[in-house]
């Protein structure tokens, strides 16, 4: 199974490289005679802006913490919702248990 955790790291990293290496002129100095480079790259530094915030999304979600695995009695819980009384989960009641465990616990992968 994909290690999504892992892979963000890996493409934040490597964005972060090209945010650091990126050699796109900013500023205007155009009132010396020279270029006003805020709209000469305007398309690359609306590029690098977006970059950035991306960069910026991807290691705040990176820095939460891994969702804990449910306990028994948690699951027991959610079952016991969906058991009718009868102690029993019958097969057209599993799809609604398998989704409340998925919107509770869905962040987890072994």
């Amino acid at each position: 199974m994909t290690d999504f955790r892992a892979l963000c790291t890996e493409l934040a990293d490597r964005l972060a490289w090209y945010i650091d290496e990126d050699e796109t002129y900013r500023g205007d100095n155009s009132a010396d005679g020279g270029t006003n480079w805020d709209e000469e790259n305007a398309y690359w530094i609306q590029g690098q802006d977006k970059a950035i915030d991306a960069l910026t999304r991807a290691r705040a979600a990176l820095a939460e913490p891994e969702p804990e695995e449910p306990t028994d009695a948690e699951l027991m819980e959610i079952f016991a919702d969906h058991d009718n009384g009868l102690e029993e989960i019958w097969p057209e009641d599993w799809p609604a248990a398998a989704r409340d465990v998925l919107a509770r616990w869905g962040g987890l992968r072994r």
